[in-house]
């Protein structure tokens, strides 16, 4: 997709056109603006459509797991004042695992990172497996769109 200037609508459609399923947040917050939350998340374009006609500054997340062709998505928190510095993180567990593979990533509104993967072993919506015993960072049920976090 061209980087011009598209709607969060467009954005919502086109992460739908690619097969991940998508559900309305609050405007510039994390926070379902439906009912359902993620489990109302869809990649049907009708139902896209209407959402974003309602309130077009809806914020887009995207549902993880088997409903987005097996989405994980790995939250990297970076805070300083908490303690938390995922990308050490991620590198401590890299070195005893091995490195994960390049992948589309994105900036969080706090200065993490998101690493979006497909992993077409999962077999349930939202699977919340750790990924190991040492590592804390888990599979979220719904995550913020990269375009608007």
């Amino acid at each position: 997709m061209k980087s011009e200037i598209l709607s969060l609508k467009d954005w919502a459609l086109y992460y739908a056109s690619l097969g991940l399923a998508v559900f309305p947040l609050k405007p510039k917050d994390k926070a379902p603006a439906t009912s359902n939350g993620c489990k109302g998340a869809t990649t049907n374009v009708n139902q896209i459509k209407k959402w974003w006609d309602k309130n077009s500054d809806y914020n887009i997340g995207i549902a993880t797991g088997k409903i987005s062709g097996g989405l994980v998505v790995i939250d990297l928190d970076e805070d300083d004042e908490k303690g938390k510095h995922g990308y050490e993180t991620l590198k401590d567990w890299q070195k005893e695992n091995g490195d994960l593979p390049e992948t589309w990533q994105s900036i969080t509104g706090r200065g993490g990172y998101h690493l979006f993967y497909i992993d077409q072993n999962i077999n349930s919506n939202n699977d919340s497996r750790k990924l190991s015993r040492r590592n804390r960072k888990r599979l979220h049920g719904q995550n913020t769109s990269p375009e608007r976090g």
